[in-house]
């Protein structure tokens, strides 16, 4: 009877192990989304920036032949 007992207990320690691990595992998840979220803001915005500055280069270009 002892060994059953163990046993279960060692089950119980297990699925509570497997919780936790489970709960961890969602959690980083959800970072990981939030981060390729940021990721993809910033690189929305490091084009936006790019794109401004070719438009600021096109326009001196522009301007240099004009004089």
């Amino acid at each position: 009877m002892v060994e059953i007992k163990e046993v279960e207990e060692k089950i119980q320690q297990l699925v509570a192990k497997h919780q936790k691990l489970q709960k961890a595992y969602n959690e980083l998840q959800q970072q990981i989304k939030i981060l390729q979220q940021t990721c993809n803001q910033l690189q929305n915005k490091r084009n936006l920036a790019i794109n401004s500055v070719e438009k600021i280069i096109d326009r001196l270009k522009v301007l240099e032949r004009q004089s």
